[in-house]
């Protein structure tokens, strides 16, 4: 297709994107922008590509990358003061091995570099699917010259060791007059900005911080009018610095202590700083949770078109240009969607009427279906938590509440969520409605897995019970004991990925079960447990299914600790094993250079004359292997 954009360009605003959301909030791999952005990003990344920084930028094959997002230029500095030449992507990178490298990226640069770089710390954390290349040279000449700053900057960077007398200093200076402190702070602020030099992007972000850190020592209602002067100028590339620094929680804290232009003023920023294409605020609409917030935001609409029409009065108007400039001013109709699951959130709360109130669970469960049956899984989520999510219908409400619960957690509707993401290969949108309706979705799901045929749709089933499932495992753990085996197999290994330890303990009765698949699988789950499985592993050498002893002991052999040796030089003792099976544990100690294992071989190489000729095999064996170790 002719506009069908570079993959360069996307990977790069997808990663500006997922680096907002890491600078917004505490835990940006939960949050569902972050996630897209990395799902965008999986669709156009190939094997070995590298991504390059110089300073501000970033470049493919030695051409910027064009493009408009902000948060772009953000993540490209915050690489170059790491020393970060380039990203290389190894293989599609996951969104825990992404927030990995955007943790490592938010840490001080000296903390960092310290520790051995960006690099090493990918490495520690295990993440191959992406790798960077520093600048190891020029960060040996850095550290040997201080940078030639400006005295003021430098002062600034100083002062903030001490944040809290950096702040008394300006609230001194002000009188406490919070107008007069709110126009100083900006003042200095922009100031000192302005006397870092351009390449000093380490300078820039110190004095950022030493400014934002100076904020939290700001009292009531002082630091409400410094924040309100930089939300009136946020369009300034220097205030939006200092506005993204906020993680998402504290812009939440500081929006009921905002005027009404001030909080319509952080809504759109807010809005803006999520960088998403369609411009929807969806993971930030805890600042929109009361009517006086949405009624600011309208007001300054009003406010923003009355002032576009003044404009124009009296001019020659060019009709088309016109309407534009006029419709700019409108949100996008799909926003009006938002504002309809608020007046529903309304309604269940000031409803007092019998009727009325069953009739506002019929639409709830109707619109929730209706938007299941064409799709919009996101917004059948956002129906599902407008009710249950911080609710605000009466607690003798809730049995109405939990029976239309019920009905959305019909099999029909569950079946079409399975059906409808297997059709189209992308489970993530269902598995988050799926995970809104918690254990009824976990249940349901269950029963369907029971019934399917088609393998295909069984596997999507097994995945998306095992996203579902993660917080509350609970409802699986009370299936382990159903008598069709190719169920609690599946059961279990559903279980073994959500790595839930304590709904893996349960596990233990499982070991019995009648079919040996079933136990294999069990056995896998409970190997997660480490030392804590080797009573698990005993009982498995026992087993009188050869395949469930062969795996008990390759699982001890990937255990690689003292109570799985002394496990596995028991098990040369026990009558249960055969020849075969005695041989590979003699081979495993062999590969084991601790003393409870050498110990083991040498008990074995000494035993006295034998007449059976598996003692002897056994015995040729062990000294063979301690040869090998001495050699």
């Amino acid at each position: 297709m002719a506009n069908e954009r570079p993959p360069q360009v996307v990977a790069v605003e997808a990663l500006a994107t997922a680096w907002t959301v890491h600078s917004l909030y505490p835990d940006p791999d939960a949050q569902p922008a972050f996630r897209r952005a990395i799902e965008a990003l999986i669709e156009v990344v190939e094997p070995d590509m590298t991504i390059e920084v110089e300073g501000p930028r970033f470049l493919f094959e030695g051409d910027d990358v064009e493009t408009e997002r902000e948060g772009a230029e953000r993540l490209a500095r915050r690489c170059f003061v790491h020393h970060v030449e380039s990203i290389r992507f190894e293989d599609a990178p996951t969104t825990i091995d992404v927030a990995k490298l955007f943790a490592a990226l938010a840490k001080e640069e000296e903390i960092v570099q310290a520790s051995g770089g960006i690099a090493n710390a990918l490495r520690r954390d295990g993440i191959s699917s992406l790798s960077v290349v520093q600048r190891t040279q020029l960060r040996t000449i850095e550290q040997d010259d201080t940078p030639d700053r400006d005295g003021r900057v430098q002062a600034v960077i100083e002062q903030g060791a001490d944040p809290k007398e950096f702040a008394a200093d300006l609230i001194e200076r002000a009188e406490g007059d919070p107008d007069r402190l709110a126009e100083l702070f900006l003042d200095e602020y922009r100031q000192t900005l302005d006397l870092v030099a351009d390449d000093d992007y380490q300078g820039r972000e110190e004095v950022v911080r030493t400014f934002v850190e100076a904020f939290f020592h700001i009292p009531q209602p002082a630091n409400v009018s410094v924040f309100s002067e930089f939300l009136g100028n946020q369009e300034s590339d220097a205030e939006r610095a200092f506005l993204d620094q906020f993680a998402g929680n504290e812009l939440a804290r500081l929006a009921p202590r905002l005027d009404p232009q001030g909080l319509a003023l952080l809504l759109d920023y807010a809005r803006v700083s999520t960088d998403q294409a369609d411009g929807r605020p969806e993971e930030l609409l805890e600042l929109l949770q009361t009517p006086d917030a949405v009624q600011a935001a309208r007001e300054v609409a009003a406010v923003s078109v009355h002032e576009r029409l003044r404009d124009l009065a009296g001019s020659e108007i060019d009709k088309a240009a016109f309407l534009e400039a006029l419709r700019s001013e409108f949100p996008d109709p799909q926003h009006f969607f938002y504002h309809a699951l608020e007046v529903f959130r309304g309604l269940l709360h000031s409803e007092d009427r019998d009727d009325r109130f069953r009739r506002l669970m019929r639409i709830w469960v109707g619109k929730v279906g209706t938007a299941v049956r064409r799709g919009q899984y996101r917004r059948a989520e956002l129906w599902l938590r407008a009710v249950l999510d911080a609710s605000t219908f009466p607690e003798h409400r809730a049995q109405e509440v939990d029976d239309s619960l019920v009905q959305i957690s019909s099999s029909e509707i569950m079946s079409s969520v399975v059906q409808k993401a297997t059709e189209g290969g992308e489970a993530a949108p269902a598995v988050r409605l799926l995970t809104a309706l918690g254990s009824r979705a976990v249940n349901v799901l269950v029963d369907l897995l029971a019934e399917e045929q088609d393998a295909a749709r069984r596997r999507m089933l097994v995945d998306i019970l095992s996203e579902v499932a993660r917080n509350d495992p609970a409802p699986l753990t009370a299936r382990l004991n159903d008598s069709r085996w190719y169920l609690v197999r599946n059961i279990v290994i559903v279980l073994r990925h959500t790595g839930d330890r304590e709904a893996i303990r349960l596990m233990r009765p499982v070991l019995s079960y009648s079919d040996h698949r079933v136990r294999l699988e069990a056995l896998r789950a409970l190997a997660m447990l480490g030392d804590e499985a080797m009573p698990f592993f005993e009982t498995a050498l026992g087993d009188d299914h050869p395949t469930v002893r062969q795996t008990s002991i390759a699982l001890l052999g990937a255990q690689g600790s003292t109570p799985a040796e002394r496990l596995l030089v028991g098990a040369l003792e026990r009558r249960s094993l055969d020849l075969s099976e005695k041989q590979r544990i003699v081979e495993m100690l062999a590969d084991r250079s601790g003393p409870t294992a050498r110990a083991g071989l040498e008990e074995l190489a000494r035993k006295r004359f034998s007449f059976s000729s598996a003692t002897r095999i056994l015995r040729r064996a062990a000294k063979d292997a301690l040869k090998g170790t001495q050699a």
